[in-house]
Order: structure tokens, then sequence, then C-alpha cells
């Protein structure tokens, strides 16, 4: 097809089609007539025009009271053995770049080159569109694929959108394969686990809802979304190292990377600012803590508190994320992580406030 694509023969590829839809059965008759002339000649005054499908895919944001432009998004154009793609601009406008002369089925696959979003386990998501002549205008407002979008948009951020400077994640191309995103429409606690994809499966699940089956929000799949992301970037910096690496490292670093990018999307991002070393020892499990944000931060949660010791004591600020990562990198324990920042740590920033840090979370551990 495309290489008689705005030929002459291209008209007689159309007819062909016809003939093959009426004879299987798939033929719209609600769509042009075609006919012939004497001779067995194609009467192209009978052909509809050609058209370009385009449009424009618009996600809400129910924390932002927004519905904005979806950026990214794989938007398809498909007619029966022929399909074209179109990626989204900030906007949410597409064009597949291709001309039809008949209505088409419009979709969205979420994939893109380096991660795939799943229906669950193992079927690709999708959004089914209309069969139509015509421009696709869509506004995502509920259901599976408002997910599947706030999970594309964190994605592709941290991808394709990294104003943080950090590493990419896993990405697919001779060492690697495209990393695996599995959304389950029902409640439960997200997750990475490599080893998942050993089995076929997606190394993050996502839920649509909590564990107690309240539905997440726009923001909180977004999160969630950059701090599973950032788990298999961690992972991807050394196999071995990951494996073996404390809990609290892990959670915290995910925690920061999470923070980092929610911030710019988010007015308000989660206040880690304000947990509790109680908090951090219960429902923080020993391991989620506010340590990368203490390190970037220039914010003293006990002096905030007016000296409340129920807070983490912080007098360090001025790392910047791409920082914490790279002395994240071979470095299993909090202690080792923290001698490796004292190597590069800024202007201003003493060991024994580096220590004095630390401890807030070590000794919970």
């Amino acid at each position: 097809m495309i290489k008689y694509y705005e030929t002459p023969f291209d008209d007689c590829i159309t007819l062909l089609i016809k003939e093959a839809l009426k004879r299987t059965g798939n033929y719209d008759t609600t769509t042009y007539t075609i006919n012939m002339k004497k001779g067995g000649e194609l009467n192209t005054s009978f052909l509809p025009s050609k058209w370009t499908p385009r449009g424009c895919i618009k996600l809400s944001d129910n924390i932002l009271s927004t519905t904005t432009g979806l950026r990214g998004a794989k938007a398809r154009a498909h007619r029966w053995f022929e399909t074209r793609e179109g990626l989204t601009n900030e906007n949410g406008n597409f064009d597949v770049g291709h001309k039809f002369r008949f209505p088409v089925d419009y979709s969205i696959k979420w994939e893109r080159n380096d991660f795939n979003i799943r229906s669950g386990t193992s079927g690709q998501a999708y959004y089914n569109g209309p069969h139509h002549r015509g421009d696709w205008n869509l506004d995502i407002t509920g259901g599976v694929s408002w997910h599947y979008g706030h999970v594309h948009r964190g994605a592709f951020d941290y991808y394709y959108n990294n104003q943080t400077g950090l590493r990419k994640p896993p990405t697919n191309g001779f060492l690697g394969a495209r990393i695996a995103i599995g959304v389950f429409d029902k409640g439960d606690r997200a997750n990475y686990r490599h080893w998942q994809r050993n089995w076929f499966g997606p190394e993050i699940q996502m839920y649509t809802k909590w564990q107690d089956n309240s539905p997440r929000s726009a923001q909180a799949q977004y999160r969630t979304t950059i701090h599973e992301l950032a788990h298999a970037s961690h992972f991807n910096m050394h196999h071995a190292d990951f494996r073996n690496t404390q809990d609290m490292v892990q959670e915290s670093w995910a925690v920061g990377v999470a923070w980092s990018f929610e911030k710019l999307r988010y007015t308000y991002p989660l206040d880690w600012q304000s947990v509790t070393l109680n908090w951090i020892s219960t429902d923080g499990e020993k391991q989620y803590t506010p340590l990368v944000i203490d390190l970037v931060d220039s914010t003293n949660q006990r002096a905030v508190s007016g000296g409340n010791l129920a807070y983490p004591i912080d007098n360090v600020s001025g790392f910047t994320i791409r920082k914490i990562e790279d002395g994240l990198k071979n470095k299993r324990t909090m202690t080792d992580w923290r001698d490796q920042l004292k190597t590069t740590k800024p202007s201003g920033v003493t060991n024994a406030q580096l220590d004095e840090l630390f401890l807030n979370y070590t000794l919970l551990q």
C-alpha cells in the first residue's frame, strides 16, 4: 500500500478493498458507492475525497480541576488492514499523516518505544474510539482509560520530558526491553518487581484504587508512576546492588524522585515535611522517609515546628537530585550512601550536618 500511495494505482486498490469487504460481509452500505465506466475503467468522480484523520486528545485532572492536552499519546486510525499512527503534541493535537477515502476506526494505543501500558497482566491497553470520517476530539474524564492517561503522563515525563536531570529508567534497545506497566482496575498496592517480567508479567503493577477501594486521584497516579519507575531506574544502575540494598535506601530514594517530578506539575506535592519520626516508624514501615527532600530543600522540619522532637532535624540543603542519584550508585546501606555524599557535598554543608540528618532515620532501622 505504501508503495502505491498517492499514485494512479491507489484508486484501483480502493476498489479492490471495496470488493473484498463486500465478499467478506464487512462492507458498510452507508459509505460511498463506486461505479465503473464502460470498459472497466474506474469512474473516479464517484470516489469520495481523501481526508487525513486528525484530532485532539485531552485528559482531565481532578486535583488541578483542568482538562488539558495529553502529550505523547499514540493516536491511531485503522481501516481494514491499514493502520496509521500519530503522536499528540503538547496541546493534545495529532495528525496521522496519511489520507484515507472512507471512515476509519480511531483508537489510542497506550505505548511508546520505551514503555507500554497493559490492561492488567498481559493485554495491551487501548482506548477504542469511534468509527467515522472526520476529526476525533476526545476528553478523557473517567473510566480505566483515565488512569491509563495519568500513568502515561507520569511515564512520558520521566522518559521524554525529564526536567530533573535524572537518568532515564530502562530503555528499549540492544541490551534491554521496554518496561511494562500493568494497570489493574481494582484496589491494591502498587509495586515494582523486575522478576515479574521473567513470567511475561509487567514489572510495575498499578491500581485504579487504594487498598481500601477508594479511588486514586490524578496526582496519586502520577506520583506513584514516578515512584515505581524510580525503582526501575535504581535497579538499572546495578542489578545486584539494588537487590541487596536496604529497604530504607530504596524507598527514600523513590520518594525523593516522585517529589522532584510532582512539584513541577502540581502546586501542592505530597507534604513529606509534615511526617513525624513516629509516622516513619509505623505507617512509614521504617522505609519511607523524606531524606532526599531534606538534602535538597532548605526547610528544617524541627525548627519550623518550634523544636518539636517528633520531627527530623534537617540542617542540610543545596544538593541536586542528580548529585544524590550519583551518590547512590553501588551503595547498599544508608551509611554508605551518606559517606559517598560527603565527598560531593555542596559548599556550606558539613560532614557533621550530614551525620545528624541521616541519624534521624538510621536510628529507626
